[in-house]
């Protein structure tokens, strides 16, 4: 698989605390999606769910998944 994304992912903010990569690496490796518009999906709505508010930055997520 092919995770890309901008940095409104990884710099999504809740109060001073950022999303991260580490807690982004930790949700990859935790979900087992059937495809990649449910990773875009899960990832999309996890670092909306950490963020106070609505995203402050822009956030676009590709997944490709290789055979």
């Amino acid at each position: 698989m092919l995770l890309l994304y901008t940095d409104g992912v990884t710099e999504a903010r809740r109060g001073r605390e950022q999303y991260g990569d580490d807690r982004l690496r930790a949700l990859v490796a935790n979900t087992e999606p059937a495809s990649a518009d449910q990773l875009t999906s899960a990832v999309e709505a996890a670092v909306i769910d950490f963020a106070d508010g609505p995203p402050q930055d822009d956030i676009a997520i590709l997944a490709v998944f290789l055979p």
